[in-house]
């Protein structure tokens, strides 16, 4: 029989490595691997002038507990798109790497 190992986890520190710079800089690189994963696959839609690609933008948005990081498509017809190609659903596998 294996030896038990029991881990008791400092909650303090935990704490702060979730609201880090370096987790925050780590998540803001995987957004903007999936931002750009879902833009190569990303069709033209209407805008001034004429047709453009889909804006998909990334931004940082922690919360007082932790990093966090934010992909979005931002055009009237996103949604429609999401549920029709699933850019960003599909693109979360660039996160990975």
């Amino acid at each position: 029989m294996a030896p038990s190992i029991r881990i008791e986890l400092n909650r303090a520190g935990v704490g702060e490595l979730l609201k880090s710079e370096a987790v925050q800089q780590m998540l803001n690189r995987k957004a903007e691997a999936v931002a750009a994963a879902a833009r190569s696959r990303a069709p033209m839609v209407d805008g001034d002038p004429g047709k453009i690609p889909l804006p998909i933008e990334t931004r940082a948005d922690p919360t007082p507990t932790r990093a966090r990081a934010i992909v979005e498509a931002d055009h009237p017809a996103a949604l429609a798109i999401e549920a029709k190609h699933r850019l960003l659903g599909g693109a979360l596998d660039a996160a990975r790497h």
